[in-house]
């Protein structure tokens, strides 16, 4: 019979060295008791991340799982049992991160989102341990965390699983998982006292277009949207719309100026108008 503090860490894999240290590094960090679920894809039999997942959740034996990358150390000691503390101090809790962003738009974007990052921006990586203080708040509301770290819990995964249909790839998983549970009634929080490092930035190729665009048009009644700890107007939550728009046009051309008022008709003409 599994403890009830046991957690199932599942890893995605193709770098044997990279898995190795990552097993020493859960060994002297984790802190609770804990099962290693690897998958397997150095023959590369896995084309997308979702199924993979799926896979390590049905494997899994714990009430609790953690997703994470395999080019990630640890930190902070006892990271196990600071994210089983805030789920038992909060039932609403759904999903947990260490980076992520409090405002996701109808464009196409990652996170943290891009625009307005200092207001919106949560937790951080590669960074020394945070000293917190009693004022500190150690978890945030969030609306998307970074899928470096996602911790949840088994029985959250096992009703809501990976998207294989909208996740094709290797992108995008973290982005609708994270909207699944913040849009199905539960909490998304970046934790502020989890410190870890992440030896890779990751890519945005046509596959992470593709499958972001294809998560926008999933979440299209709902987006855009904002933690519900930040309270602003469907006036406001417009205008970091036109925000982000303006943004993205400005990373690129000026012909692509353009595409204002394109993406802004595209936007209007959504399903259902502004939610949250």
């Amino acid at each position: 019979m599994a403890s009830d503090t046991k957690v199932s860490v599942v890893v995605l894999t193709y770098r044997p060295q990279m898995l190795v240290e990552l097993k020493e590094n859960l060994a002297s960090t984790i802190g609770v008791e804990y099962e290693l679920v690897v998958i397997d894809n150095s023959r590369k039999e896995y084309t997308s991340i979702a199924v993979a997942y799926n896979e390590g959740a049905a494997r899994s034996t714990s009430p609790y799982i953690a997703f994470v990358h395999e080019d990630v150390r640890f930190k902070t000691q006892g990271w196990g049992a600071l994210a089983l503390q805030h789920m038992a101090e909060d039932d609403r809790i759904g999903l947990i991160g260490v980076i992520g962003s409090k405002f996701k738009s109808y464009q196409v974007t990652g996170h943290p989102n891009s625009i307005e990052e200092q207001r919106f921006k949560c937790g951080t990586v590669n960074a020394p341990p945070r000293i917190l203080k009693a004022e500190d708040r150690r978890r945030e509301p969030v609306v998307c965390v970074d899928g470096l770290f996602l911790f949840s819990r088994c029985s959250i995964i096992g009703s809501s699983p990976f998207d294989v249909s909208v996740v094709k790839g290797f992108h995008g998983y973290d982005m609708d998982l994270s909207l699944t549970t913040h849009f199905g009634g539960s909490e998304v929080v970046v934790a502020h006292d989890i410190s870890v490092d992440h030896f890779s930035r990751g890519h945005r190729n046509m596959d992470w277009y593709l499958t972001n665009r294809l998560i926008s048009r999933k979440w299209s009644r709902h987006l855009p949207t904002i933690s519900r700890d930040v309270h602003v107007t469907k006036w406001e939550l417009f205008r970091l719309e036109l925000k982000t728009i303006f943004w993205l046009v400005g990373k690129n051309r000026i012909k692509n100026l353009l595409k204002v008022p394109l993406w802004t008709v595209r936007f209007l003409l959504r399903p259902r108008s502004l939610s949250r």
